[in-house]
């Protein structure tokens, strides 16, 4: 087995692993950077949401959860923030997707997995996921959110079932402006079920100044861009800063985890 084998092994057995380097790869290049904004889209009951509110220099965070039932669970847990974390921490019932004019989308919500919830969730053809009736949600754009933001936005966190990529298309603005850091989920379902391509995502980056990088820090190309399931994408010019720490994170978990 290779290095990339052991962690993929690792992180499955242990999905915590991967939040643990994400939450420390983004810790250590947000230090020191001046106020910013987080939005944490696909909150879920919000592990992220309360370690961005937490970061040095975060004046905000905007928790985007669109699932009805889901987000009963991140507003309980924001309920128990304390007061200075809470009034820093605004939650979004809405879907992310790319349309500025679309006002609401239909929605796939399952009973069974409710972290496999999503505008058209890559789980949909899996029998043991189990989804109710589709229902209509709310739904707006990462442009939209940033316009909102009490300052720039500083890191993006994307986990919408597939849906990323189409997210990120709401975000153009945004990333030409603001220069956030962005880890998203990179599943290769998504693909055919939202029907773009990898070279989609590459021209997009690019169009933007933009390059994605892979969990294990690697600059992502065509052969490797589905070597896990988690993926950033950086301002060119921040690329080498997030190549090291991610780099970083992937040497713990090689050495047994990150505590």
């Amino acid at each position: 087995m290779t290095k990339k084998d052991d962690v993929r092994a690792l992180c499955r057995a242990d999905l915590m692993q991967v939040e643990l380097a994400l939450v420390r790869t983004y810790t250590s290049v947000l230090l020191g950077q001046p106020k910013y904004s987080a939005i944490d889209g696909g909150a879920h009951a919000g592990y992220h949401t309360e370690r961005f509110g937490r970061l040095e220099n975060c004046t905000q965070v905007v928790a985007v959860e669109a699932d009805p039932w889901t987000v009963e669970k991140l507003r309980s847990r924001v309920a128990r923030f304390g007061d200075s974390l809470k009034a820093k921490t605004v939650v979004v019932q809405a879907a992310l997707q790319e349309d500025p004019r679309r006002e609401k989308v239909t929605w796939m919500s399952s009973v069974s997995h409710p972290g496999r919830s999503g505008i058209s969730s890559i789980w949909q053809n899996d029998n043991s996921v189990k989804f109710r009736e589709q229902i209509t949600v709310a739904a707006t754009t990462l442009d939209a959110l940033a316009g909102t933001a009490q300052s720039r936005v500083g890191i993006i966190k994307l986990d919408l079932e597939g849906g990323d990529f189409m997210a990120l298309r709401g975000g153009g603005e945004v990333l030409r402006k603001d220069r956030p850091y962005v880890v998203f989920e990179n599943s290769n379902k998504a693909p055919g079920i939202y029907g773009f391509s990898i070279q989609d995502m590459m021209g997009f980056f690019s169009s933007v100044g933009y390059a994605a990088v892979t969990f294990f820090g690697e600059e992502a190309t065509e052969a490797n861009w589905f070597d896990f399931w988690e993926m950033w994408a950086v301002p060119v010019e921040s690329k080498a800063q997030l190549q090291v720490e991610q780099q970083a994170a992937v040497n713990e978990l090689i050495q047994g985890g990150i505590k």
